[in-house]
């Protein structure tokens, strides 16, 4: 290939045709000899063929840059894609202004470019010089100011340069002196790995580059068409950091009449390694022609009009400031105490120096030789418990971390994930009973990630003074009391996350005594065989809580899932969302023993909150959810929504007693369960404002109503609509209080309240309102069909009851049946309710027709 682009330029008659064979030739170079030497290996070639044919060939009266001898020029060229120092191509517009030579033989030049790279940064130029004839050469000094702009900063240099330039050889040495050296960072630091007991990260930086280079360049080649000039030489620069680099560059440039050349180059150094360039360029020369001859010292030369045309050849130089770019390592530093992280590594196949390079063999050194604050690391080891078999005590602040998972860290340099360092979790457990067998024993502030603890013979994690913990990706399997034993005094936040806890004797207890906040979600919790202890019991004294259970997957367990055990606690907060609870036992609890229990002790000042949503409560032997009769709270607000209630125990049951109880139930599915779907049961509830809306309640089993109110209390605003309530055992809607309601106002509107059975030989199967002292109540636009005895019932054996019904829009194919005793008194409107409901009214005692309740005014 080289020899036949040899011949190719030898030829001094070289045509059109041949010049763009030989460039497509070159271009097929670069694809297969991408390294540089290579390039400037076939450049070589190219010269010392060149002065082999020199005697034979008149290639040597090249005038490249003549332009008609005008000595002055407007250029515009792009170059594309990056090269040394630089990653994008760009376009450059330039200008060179020279008088005419006076004499001839002096010239000076003024040189402005302007450099757009792709990225939209810029760069220019400006620099003046001065050349002179010599000898048959020419001589030039030059100096420049050159500027670069990035995203990151601006740079600038001073650059100065010397030249001689022959007929046929150039030589040419360029030096660049940037005008600052700082140094700036460039992007985000990124985790680099571990040395010793530290973590190394690492940012790189940028910086402008101070050097030199030096080239040689040769005329060649030129016929009617085209002109051809080679150069290649080597470069070196050097930043205020980072290293020194030598590089080699090799260049052709074809030119065609004077108007358009193309160029191809290639460089290479440790830096920025192998870029490879190509350029195309459009010249316009101007200016008054130097058509006087040389004088006489230089007629000894062979052409005037050559060294006239190197008088105007373009400065060959490095236009863009080189910007170099290299990574410096540092450690991360812990922000809570502007020192850096110290790591302690663990690994049973080790050498036992506790650094990264050479970990301790047991969790015992780790013990020993730690610090509070430090990060200790295991790795899996030979997959065994051994040296890891004693259980570890943490101090204050410590991070216990397996290196089967990610781990984040946070660092005054940003916040990094730790990769995972092994496929699988070390495996950890304490089954000796002389240091009580728990395997991890806390201080006040840990962390716990990444660990299979196995066996341990009592708590796998204990914690008796906890103030802020987290315990994530762990796997719980086989202990012999708590998966998580923590007690908390005063304030605590502790978060339980991404852990699966199976086959253990017990689930985990957490004990509140001050302020806290506690977060429990995407955990796998199953078979435990306590038929006391919850898979995730709570208890918190007088102090508020705020507790998330989420996403979890309780199922299997011989005993419920969530316990919440209160004893006059200012404000519990509990938010159940996303959960599936399912197939659970009651263990030796009775209802005690439901999904998700809230025992308020002999609590009388408490408050609690819940929110229940989106959750799968099913299949459980104790009900959905049970709001335990042993206590009671001051205020208690219960937000139950989307929820999936099937096959348990029972339904929804609040059987708590409470000054103000707020329920709101929208969009569950409550269906098949053993008892009531919807039942507020405690003994008193003061004031009840309940929304029931948009559910379906149905096919209760045992003798379960649809919706039951079966407490006594002062006052009760219940608004039932949209909801699908049938298929019960029991009545659709029961109202019965053995002691009585006082005040009781119901809006039961658009509902569908079809097929009761009433196995529980209430008044009606339908909807049963029964004592109460005043009643007021909307019954608009239900269907209620197919219920045994009637589809409404409405009376009160308390004394002199007060009602104010008023019934529009409904339909019963078994009729509706009101009731009132001597002494009470009976408001039913509107006058024609016969006519504007479907279904035979039967009235007992003195009904009073009245136009619209609660006026009070008779029908005329």
């Amino acid at each position: 290939m080289y020899h036949t682009l040899l011949k190719q330029l030898e030829d001094p008659i070289i045509s059109s045709y041949n010049c763009a064979i030989a460039l497509k030739t070159i271009f097929k170079m670069r694809i297969y000899m991408i390294p540089f030497f290579l390039n400037a290996f076939a450049v070589f070639l190219l010269c010392c063929s060149s002065i082999l044919f020199a005697e034979k060939s008149p290639a040597y009266l090249s005038n490249f840059w003549s332009g008609e001898k005008e000595h002055s020029r407007m250029s515009v060229r792009h170059i594309e894609s990056g090269g040394i120092g630089y990653d994008n191509g760009y376009t450059s517009l330039e200008a060179f202004i020279a008088p005419v030579p006076n004499p001839v033989t002096l010239m000076p030049f003024l040189d402005v470019r302007g450099h757009g790279f792709d990225n939209g940064d810029v760069a220019a130029n400006i620099g003046v010089g001065l050349r002179k004839i010599s000898k048959c050469r020419v001589f030039g000094f030059h100096a420049y100011y050159d500027y670069r702009n990035n995203e990151n900063k601006n740079y600038s240099q001073m650059a100065f340069g010397v030249e001689s330039l022959g007929k046929r050889w150039d030589f040419r040495v360029n030096a660049y002196l940037p005008t600052e050296r700082e140094i700036s960072p460039v992007g985000e630091f990124q985790l680099s790995g571990f040395s010793g007991n530290n973590m190394m990260l690492s940012q790189s930086y940028q910086f402008a580059m101070k050097g030199a280079n030096a080239n040689f360049g040769l005329h060649f080649g030129r016929n009617k068409v085209c002109d051809f000039y080679a150069c290649a030489g080597t470069y070196f620069y050097a930043g205020k950091i980072g290293p020194h680099i030598w590089g080699g560059k090799a260049s052709l440039m074809v030119r065609f009449n004077k108007y358009v050349t193309l160029e191809i180059s290639n460089s290479y150094d440790k830096m920025f390694l192998n870029r490879f360039q190509v350029g195309i360029g459009f010249t316009i020369p101007f200016g008054k022609c130097a058509d006087q001859p040389l004088v006489d010292d230089y007629r000894s030369c062979d052409s005037d009009d050559l060294l006239l045309s190197r008088m105007t050849q373009p400065i060959q130089r490095q236009e863009i400031i080189v910007i170099g770019q290299t990574p410096v390592d540092t450690v991360a530093i812990n922000p809570a105490t502007g020192v850096p992280f110290t790591f302690v590594f663990v690994d049973n196949m080790s050498n036992s120096l506790g650094t990264y390079e050479s970990p301790y063999h047991s969790l015992r050194q780790a013990q020993n030789n730690s610090q509070p604050g430090d990060i200790i690391y295991v790795y899996p080891g030979d997959g065994t418990t051994k040296g890891m078999d004693a259980g570890i005590t943490l101090q204050e602040n410590q991070k216990f971390w397996g290196s089967g998972i990610n781990h984040t860290l946070q660092t005054t340099q940003g916040t990094f994930t730790i990769p995972a360092q092994s496929t699988t979790a070390p495996t950890i457990t304490n089954i000796d009973i002389d240091t009580l067998g728990d395997a991890i024993t806390l201080s006040s502030v840990n962390n716990v990630s990444g660990f299979t603890i196995i066996n341990a013979y009592n708590n796998a994690i204990l914690g008796s003074n906890v103030e802020n913990l987290t315990v994530d990706h762990c796997t719980f399997q086989g202990t012999g009391l708590y998966c998580i034993n923590s007690t908390s005094p005063g304030q605590a936040h502790i978060s339980v996350t991404n852990n699966t806890m199976t086959d253990n004797t017990n689930g985990s207890i957490f004990d509140f005594g001050g302020p806290s906040n506690l977060v429990i979600s995407d955990n796998t919790m199953s078979s435990t065989t306590s038929i006391s202890s919850f898979p995730i019991a709570l208890a918190a004294d007088t102090s508020s809580l705020n507790a998330t259970i989420t996403n979890n997957n309780i199922s299997n367990n011989e005993i419920g899932a969530v316990q919440l055990v209160l004893n006059d606690t200012s404000l519990a907060t509990l938010t159940i969302r996303g959960n599936t609870i399912t197939n659970n036992n009651a263990g030796s609890a009775a209802q005690l023993g439901s999904a998700i229990v809230i025992n308020p002790l002999s609590s009388t000042t408490g408050n609690c909150h819940i929110s229940l949503t989106d959750n799968i409560l099913s299949d459980n032997q104790g009900s959905a959810l049970y709001c335990h009769t042993s206590g009671g709270f001051n205020d208690f607000q219960a937000t139950i929504t989307s929820n999936t209630c099937t096959n348990n125990g029972g339904g929804l049951s609040f059987a708590n007693n409470c000054t103000t109880l707020m329920l709101t139930a929208t969009d569950n599915i409550i269906s098949n369960n053993s008892d009531n779907g919807i039942a507020v049961i405690g003994t008193t509830v003061t004031t009840g404002n309940i929304t029931i809306s948009d559910n379906q309640i149905t096919q209760h089993t045992g003798s379960g109503c649809g919706i039951t109110f079966a407490h006594s209390g002062t006052e009760l605003n219940a608004i039932i609509t949209g909801n699908n309530i049938s298929d019960n055992r029991g009545s659709g809607i029961l109202l019965y209080s053995s002691t009585g309601i006082e005040n009781v106002s119901l809006n039961i509107e658009n509902n569908m309240v079809n097929n009761n059975q009433n196995i529980g030989s209430n008044a009606t199967g339908g909807i049963d309102i029964e004592q109460y002292t005043n009643l007021s109540m909307f019954l608009t636009n239900n269907n209620l069909s197919s219920n045994n005895t009637s589809g409404l019932y409405v009376g009160s054996t308390l004394s002199t009851p007060f009602v104010d019904l008023q019934m529009k829009g409904n339909s019963s194919d078994n009729g509706y049946t009101l009731s009132n005793p001597g002494d009470g008194e009976f408001n039913l409107a509107p006058c024609n309710v016969e006519i504007v409901n479907s279904g035979i009214i039967t009235t007992s005692g003195t009904i009073t027709p009245v136009q619209s309740c609660p006026d009070d005014q008779p029908c005329t």
